[in-house]
């Protein structure tokens, strides 16, 4: 099963809904729910008119674990809800298939809906479970409490969760991007050394040179000492 990722491009979410709303209401609302309640695509497909009507309040059994979950929902999107379930009656699924009577759209069917609107905007790595990874990985941005969302996401651990929604990696990611070993010289002291200090510390403030470190390190074969110079190159903001 290959991995997908959260929705990190706020443009990109903006692109999946507008594509999504053109081509069918239900999808339109279906990516909104997902992104927005953090539920997986068992449960969200698994909803009804009844359970949204009329409150803001949600009650859903979770189709994987047996737990009951309780959340509320954001004013917009009891807005929303309201106006797409006009007509509908309680029993009907939210996400119903054009076969069948009163069937909810498949797993497989909400992939496709979801990785077709994603070709369009160009995202890559995207699945079903991209929807409860987007929810994860914007709280987290927003509100910076990882206890809270594991408890919403019922992990074991706060890394179980940063890595799901994706936040261990990009960290990952920044620090390596902006880390970088622009030379590495050894020699013997001092004289070779202390010119090679030199001749770095005064590199020009343009080539973007913010941080030198150099250590000293003792040999015990013959005793010599090796200085090794590391340049650190940190990008301008």
């Amino acid at each position: 099963m290959k991995k997908v990722d959260p929705i990190r491009n706020n443009e990109k979410i903006q692109g999946m809904k507008e594509t999504l709303k053109k081509h069918n209401l239900r999808n339109y609302i279906l990516f909104e729910l997902g992104i927005n309640f953090g539920l997986r695509i068992s449960d969200l497909l698994q909803l009804k008119v009844k359970d949204v009507k009329n409150t803001y309040q949600i009650t859903v059994k979770e189709k994987k674990t047996g737990k009951i979950k309780n959340f509320s929902m954001n004013k917009r999107i009891e807005n929303q809800l309201n106006d797409y379930i006009v007509g509908m009656n309680d029993e009907e699924y939210l996400f119903k298939s054009r076969k069948g009577d009163n069937k909810p759209i498949g797993r497989v069917q909400a992939y496709r809906i979801l990785r077709k609107a994603a070709d369009k905007v160009g995202l890559k790595k995207i699945g079903t479970h991209t929807l409860r990874k987007t929810f994860g990985y914007w709280h987290y941005k927003k509100n910076k409490d990882v206890a809270l969302l594991q408890k919403i996401f019922n992990h074991s651990s706060p890394s179980i969760t940063l890595d799901y929604i994706g936040i261990t990696q990009e960290e990952i990611n920044k620090s390596t991007r902006e880390f970088y070993i622009w030379s590495l010289f050894a020699g013997p002291v001092p004289e070779i050394a202390s010119q090679r200090i030199k001749k770095y510390v005064d590199l020009p403030i343009e080539q973007k040179l913010l941080l030198y470190r150099a250590s000293v390190i003792a040999r015990n074969d013959s005793n010599q000492v090796y200085f090794f110079i590391r340049v650190f190159e940190y990008p301008l903001k």
